[in-house]
């Protein structure tokens, strides 16, 4: 009894180059995931980073910081309070926090405690007061940072 053999049971030799191609398809498959692995993770941190800055220099209307949990205009009108520390101590401790992050309260808390002290004291909110027989007040929608270039006026003027 002899077997017949079919062509499809033997060896056959390989096409030239199919070895070759067949080892380096995992291998091109895995570079590619890498590289792609890579670009997610760095697009990540950059949308995270771009993120973050965009958050961090975000302002609230009329460019108003909101440090502290206290806005920049309650903390104008908490100022002469807080230089004479006569707030109650959770506003102080906001006052504080929010003092030492914004930019526009800081240089205005400064301005005020160079000057005069009599003279801040004396002022009954810290964005006006009378100068040479003049009431100078702002708008209650003036920018911030208008008001405080306004109050280190107030404040400089009434010092001189």
């Amino acid at each position: 009894m002899k077997k017949e053999t079919n062509q499809s049971d033997e060896w056959q030799p390989c096409p030239p180059g199919l070895l070759g191609r067949t080892v380096r398809l995992p291998k091109r498959r895995r570079r590619h995931e890498a590289v792609n692995r890579a670009l997610a993770v760095g697009l990540t941190l950059l949308l995270v980073a771009w993120g973050g800055v965009y958050m961090s220099s975000r302002v609230h209307e009329n460019r108003e910081f909101h440090f502290g949990g206290i806005s920049c205009r309650e903390v104008h009108k908490f100022m002469p309070d807080y230089i004479a520390h006569a707030l109650p101590p959770d506003i102080e401790k906001r006052v504080g926090q929010h003092l030492a992050r914004c930019p526009d309260c800081g240089v205005l808390m400064k301005q005020m405690q160079q000057g005069a002290p009599a003279a801040t004291s004396s002022i009954p909110h810290p964005i006006g007061g009378v100068i040479d027989g003049r009431s100078i007040s702002m708008a209650p929608d003036m920018p911030v940072r208008e008001q405080t270039a306004l109050a280190a006026l107030v404040v400089n003027l009434r010092g001189n």
